[in-house]
């Protein structure tokens, strides 16, 4: 009796423990638990996000702060005297000839060169601005254009497939040699071999687009699509020069840097007297060095905008002649499937057909990102956008 009542506790021990278990176990594996959403982004988003998550942006926020803290002090040497400045800024204890020299550059020229810096400072953070916007949208145009070529790819197999498949029936036929059915094979395993490079060709646009936006570089994302409308057909190559001139932030720096070193060397004229002190010799090499800078950032940017437009024009004109290619390839392949299955063609004028209509469709999708690329670069190019 005793043995039964032990062996009845037993059982629904074990039971209870089953029980509680597959209770874990169906909370664990709770598949109707709401999944995130999968974040979607559009281009602006996605260039704000980046800016926000660009460590050289966060670092020249920095740069700003300590030109503007500089600012702050050089502020303050308006209101001391010429010896003050030479005691404490200077930290000379008698006011030398050279010492007082040094005091009145500083005092006339300082706070000058303190808001120039601030300016440039911003200059600089401008300029990589732009270079992230440029990145982002690269990783962009590359992400969408990965995406889309998946589906080229994968529509690809399932054309090789169906050609396989009829080529086999073809031989049971007896209508074709075994020779068709394994070229069919090899074209089958070729077009396999094109839809993995598609998928990686995703995963690195997919890292890319992530590591630009903060993200884990595996992490799921969609994107908006962005739409060819409205983009201009003709370019006015002097007008986008000009507005290059009035917007490029690395430019307008060497404008800025030219005019602070013309400054300093009339000051230098004013104080040392002589032109042929050194002091002033060396600040006109340094003046004339600076106006050769910014001609030379003139001709560089004049050089980019004209490479900018013929490279974006270029890619506007192909868009056209990609999309009949696209056309005439899909033309080709059911003329060839059809003469195939009267009897009239081959097996390899179907495959040859179909793998011309595979690489048409993907230099279409190539040629529409290209020119948002090339847009891209125009944009950068002048600073600006082309609205």
């Amino acid at each position: 009796m005793l043995q039964k009542k032990y062996k009845a506790s037993f059982i629904i021990l074990v039971a209870m423990l089953i029980v509680s278990t597959t209770g874990i176990v169906g909370f664990a594996n709770n598949d109707s638990a709401p999944k995130e959403p999968v974040a979607t982004f559009s281009l602006a988003e996605a260039i704000q996000i980046a800016n926000n998550e660009s460590l050289i942006l966060n670092k020249l926020v920095f740069d700003i702060e300590l030109a503007k803290s500089k600012l702050d002090d050089a502020e303050k040497l308006e209101d001391m005297e010429i010896e003050d400045i030479v005691m404490f800024v200077i930290g000379s204890q008698t006011s030398t000839p050279s010492a007082v020299s040094e005091a009145k550059i500083q005092k006339t020229v300082g706070l000058k060169l303190a808001k120039d810096g601030v300016y440039l400072a911003e200059k600089n953070y401008e300029f990589n601005k732009l270079k992230t916007k440029k990145e982002t949208e690269d990783a962009y145009f590359t992400f969408l254009e990965a995406q889309e070529g998946l589906v080229i790819a994968q529509e690809n197999v399932k054309r090789a497939q169906r050609a396989l498949e009829y080529t086999n029936v073809q031989f049971e036929q007896g209508l074709v040699a075994k020779s068709a059915v394994l070229d069919s094979e090899v074209l089958v395993e070729q077009a396999k071999m094109g839809l993995i490079g598609a998928e990686t060709q995703l995963k690195l646009a997919k890292k890319t687009l992530n590591d630009k936006l903060g993200r884990k570089l595996n992490e799921e994302l969609k994107v908006e699509q962005v739409s060819l409308d409205g983009l201009p057909n003709s370019l006015n190559v002097e007008e986008l020069e000009e507005k290059a001139l009035l917007n490029r932030p690395d430019y307008l720096a060497t404008v800025k840097t030219a005019e602070s070193e013309k400054m300093k060397y009339d000051i230098y004229k004013n104080i040392y007297v002589s032109e042929q002190n050194s002091k002033v010799k060396e600040q006109n090499y340094t003046y004339l060095k600076a106006e050769l800078d910014k001609q030379a950032k003139e001709r560089e940017i004049r050089l980019q905008v004209n490479q900018a437009v013929e490279g974006y024009l270029t890619s506007k004109a192909k868009l056209s002649m990609l999309e009949k290619s696209v056309e005439k390839a899909k033309e080709s392949l059911r003329l060839a499937e059809l003469r195939y299955q009267n009897g009239m063609g081959t097996n390899l004028e179907v495959q040859s057909a179909r793998v011309g209509l595979y690489q048409a469709e993907l230099d279409l999708s190539k040629g529409k990102y290209d020119i948002l690329r090339a847009k891209s670069a125009l944009e950068n190019a002048i600073g600006t956008t082309l609205e």
